[in-house]
Formats: structure tokens, sequence, C-alpha cells
């Protein structure tokens, strides 16, 4: 359905440098407002198609820092979904 949102590890399994989970849908950004905050834990604004951003997901019932990450921001339709996506990369620890 058009209204959904869905989250999917993106990565293959087994050993890589990188983690990656992708987030597609009409949710997004809400989504990603929620667990994703910048190191000085200022607000943040997608005012582009296409933007990366270091910081940090949270746990938004804890506040507690789960990962370092990289998140990768993409407004719909000009994505390969056609929806608005957010990924999430984390280095891999092996």
């Amino acid at each position: 359905m058009p209204e959904d949102t869905i989250a999917a590890i993106s990565t293959p399994s087994g050993q890589g440098g990188i983690g990656i989970v992708r987030i597609s849908g009409t949710r997004v950004f809400p989504i990603t407002k929620k667990i994703f905050f910048l190191p000085d834990k200022s607000a943040y604004k997608i005012e582009k198609k296409r933007k990366i951003l270091y910081g940090f997901i949270r746990n938004p019932k804890t506040g507690d820092t789960v990962e370092e990450v990289l998140v990768s921001l993409m407004k719909g339709p000009t994505t390969y979904t056609r929806e608005d996506i957010a990924e999430r990369s984390e280095e891999r620890r092996v």
C-alpha cells in the first residue's frame, strides 16, 4: 500500500565493512527525527533532495545511544523506490 513504511536490512549476511538498514515510505522522516540525533543535539532540516548526516541512533524511550551512524536522507519521487528513503550505515565490527 502507498501509506506503508517499511524497514529492512539492506546488506547481505556475512562479513563486511558496513551494515545498512533502509526505511522507505510515507513516515520515513518522522521516524528518523525520533531516533536520529546530530552530535550537538541540534535539529536538522531536510531541505535538499539528498543529504548525508553524521550522528547517533538513540532509543527514543530511554535516550540511550544505540549506534554511531551515517544517515542518508532522500526525498521521493526521485529515488529508486519513488518514495522517501532513509538509510542508516554503521561500521561493522568483525
